[in-house]
């Protein structure tokens, strides 16, 4: 299987936050809501910003929150929408 470049820079992503961190991947992709958690996902969203550009529908598919709380991590960085 063949990873795109957007691919493997979302996999180098959730790699960082991962050692950053110190919470398991599939830990801080959970539904849980523990700071330490909430705080990864805040990290990822901006790395997943910043590096892969991605916007609040693919965030939310690669954190495995709906949109909109992709959308409240986003603001919560103080980030704006791409127009």
């Amino acid at each position: 299987m063949k990873f795109t470049e957007q691919e493997k820079i979302i996999e180098q992503i959730l790699k960082a936050v991962e050692l950053q961190t110190g919470i398991n991947r599939s830990d801080f992709v959970s539904n849980s809501r523990k700071e330490s958690y909430l705080d990864a996902r805040k990290k990822a969203t901006e790395l997943l910003i910043k590096e892969a550009h991605l916007n609040d529908e693919g965030i939310a598919k690669v954190l495995g929150v709906s949109k909109s709380t992709a959308n409240i991590y986003r603001n919560s960085l103080r980030y704006q929408h791409k127009k």
